[in-house]
């Protein structure tokens, strides 16, 4: 993918970020949109999640909501909800919190591959791996202090 091809939105008021969210989803010109929602009243407010659901489900793109992880006890539209957690620097946890199916209690444990691996051979993938290599990197951040709940 080219970086070209990848924009960020920011916006300064929650009302703002909800419009330009909605307008790429009823777009339908987008390959994935990448949400990050603040535990911020006008965003996470169950009428405003059920309409970004509803119209998720209409588009043709992936759609993913990032949410704080004291979300995960809230209640949510979404079919799928994980709660993401760096167990170190090459593995990562993974908790369902909501699925269609049975329940899963046990957490699925991903080992992750070194960057070198999972970037394709470009200059700036070069950077991004020195960037990613210097030592203070390399040691495991502590369970549990990242975290995200979708």
């Amino acid at each position: 993918m080219a970086l070209n091809q990848v924009h960020l939105v920011q916006t300064d008021k929650p009302q703002d970020r909800l419009w330009a969210i909605e307008q790429v989803l009823q777009s339908d010109s987008f390959g994935a949109l990448f949400m990050w929602l603040p535990e911020e009243k006008t965003l996470c407010n169950p009428t405003v999640l059920r309409r970004l659901q509803y119209q998720a489900t209409r588009s043709q793109g992936l759609s993913f909501v990032f949410r704080p992880i004291r979300a995960q006890m809230q209640p949510s539209p979404a079919s799928l909800r994980l709660c993401l957690t760096a167990q170190s620097s090459n593995s990562l946890r993974v908790h369902l919190i909501k699925r269609r199916g049975p329940v899963l209690e046990q957490a699925i444990l991903i080992d992750l591959p070194r960057p070198q691996g999972a970037l394709p051979d470009t200059p700036h993938s070069q950077e991004l791996v020195r960037a990613l290599d210097r030592p203070e990197l390399q040691t495991p951040p502590q369970p549990m202090r990242s975290q995200i709940a979708i």
